[in-house]
């Protein structure tokens, strides 16, 4: 069995080099994924994404927003 515990990098501000970092090291995780896959050994990649698949409104921090709960 494989495990690992995965962090991605931060890619904001969007757009910008950070954000295209991102994006390539998703690339990269894709095609070792699917070599893990292709494998046909049980695979766990857990961890921090870094990834909000939802509009940011939804489950993000905004200080605005949250300084306006705490008042």
């Amino acid at each position: 069995m494989v495990v690992a515990s995965i962090y991605l990098p931060n890619g904001n501000p969007v757009p910008g080099p950070k954000f295209d970092y991102k994006l390539a090291w998703f690339d990269q995780l894709i095609d070792h994924a699917a070599e893990l896959w292709a494998s046909e050994m049980p695979v766990v990649l857990a961890g921090d994404y870094n990834v909000i698949p939802t509009p940011s409104t939804d489950d993000v921090f905004s200080e605005a927003r949250d300084g306006e709960r705490r008042n």
